[in-house]
């Protein structure tokens, strides 16, 4: 399945429904950066001029209607709320959001700076650490936690190389170029779960060690009150990576 020829479908069916209240449609996630398993998500971005529960379900009511809505999931909002959201979370979604309608730079500031990187990557790294802390203390199965926070440590590393060299790497296969040591391991076993899954109890616990090591020292080495914080680079403001301008089939409405 082409992702992008979904989404493309997609925002030409909102646009059929909300005409010029469709302020934004783009794809994000493994979908959006080529690297997407057959059964991977199709994570989609859809900005209306403003939300209420009836705009919702009639959102809804379009994305039930398209092929594989089984693996549709993704972001909706109003543009007043994302252009309002916390930068840490916009650093990554901005970053990884591949336009299919409308212009995500009129709505978002998208000059970014190493420490919305480094914010971005220490509270990313606070939830790996609390996930696996608490899992292994109340959950029932501590392996089944094991393959997301991998996954998520993905998003957290490219914070970090961002912060640290101005540049944004947009796929694992790009990052794994910048990587050595833990920091390459951890990607890698995200990258190939079935490869790294581990056999059993120790396996486990092995994975929970070194993700724990690795999440309690990217928070140490990005905390402002830490003397020896991550020295991000010297740069202005870093707007997001220009990406193709969106173009979108657009249908004719009766006049």
């Amino acid at each position: 399945m082409d992702a992008l020829t979904w989404a493309e479908d997609a925002a030409l069916a909102l646009e059929r429904e909300f005409g010029d209240r469709l302020s934004f449609v783009g794809l994000q996630g493994s979908r959006a950066r080529g690297e997407a398993r057959e059964d991977s998500d199709i994570d989609l971005v859809v900005l209306l001029d403003g939300i209420t529960a009836d705009d919702l379900g009639r959102c809804r009511a379009v994305i039930q209607k398209m092929p594989r809505k089984e693996l549709a999931c993704g972001f909706v909002g109003s543009t007043r709320a994302i252009a309002s959201w916390p930068r840490h979370e916009l650093f990554q979604f901005a970053h990884d959001t591949r336009p299919v309608h409308g212009d995500l730079s009129s709505i978002i500031d998208a000059r970014f700076v190493p420490d919305d990187a480094l914010c971005a990557a220490r509270i990313g790294a606070s939830g790996i650490y609390h996930a696996l802390c608490h899992t292994r203390v109340f959950g029932d199965d501590e392996q089944t936690i094991l393959e997301p926070l991998f996954k998520q440590a993905f998003f957290v590393l490219q914070a970090l190389q961002f912060a640290r060299t101005g540049r944004y790497p947009e796929t694992k296969r790009d990052l794994a170029k910048h990587l050595a040591g833990e920091e390459a391991l951890i990607l890698e076993v995200g990258r190939d779960w079935e490869a790294h899954r581990p056999a059993g109890v120790k396996g486990a616990e092995k994975l929970t060690d070194l993700l724990l090591r690795w999440s309690e020292s990217v928070m140490a080495s990005t905390s402002p009150s830490n003397p020896e914080r991550e020295r991000p680079s010297t740069l202005k403001p870093f707007e997001a990576p220009p990406t193709p301008q969106a173009h979108v089939r657009h249908p004719s409405f009766p006049g």
